[in-house]
C-alpha cells in the first residue's frame, strides 16, 4: 500500500514512467520480483532523477504489444482470445484493455 500511495503522489508523467505505461525498459506487471514495492521505489526514483536531467522517455503506451501481453495474462485470457487481442491495431487495442 506505501507503494501505491507513492505512485498517487508523483507527478502524471513520472508516475506513467514507473509503471511502465511511459517510454521503453520498465514492464507494467513485474516478473520475478521478490520485493516489488522495493521495486516501484526505485522506479521512481530513477524516474524522478531522469526528469530533472530533462530526459525524454518517448510516448504513453509505446511498448503496447508488451502491455496487450501483460493485459491477457494478467485477465487470464484463453490463448485464441489472445491472438484476437494481438492482430488489433494499437489505437483498438488499448481501447480494449480500457
Amino acid at each position: 500500500q506505501a507503494a501505491q500511495a507513492a505512485i498517487a503522489a508523483l507527478p502524471p508523467r513520472i508516475a506513467l514512467r514507473t509503471m511502465g505505461l511511459l517510454g521503453r525498459g520498465n514492464a507494467f506487471l513485474m516478473h520475478g520480483i521478490r520485493r516489488p514495492s522495493a521495486a516501484v521505489f526505485s522506479r521512481s526514483r530513477a524516474a524522478s532523477a531522469q526528469a530533472s536531467q530533462g530526459q525524454a522517455w518517448g510516448q504513453p503506451y509505446e511498448e503496447w504489444k508488451r502491455l496487450v501481453e501483460d493485459f491477457c495474462e494478467a485477465n487470464s485470457i484463453g490463448e485464441e482470445t489472445r491472438d484476437s487481442v494481438r492482430a488489433l491495431e494499437r489505437t483498438q487495442a488499448l481501447r480494449v484493455m480500457g
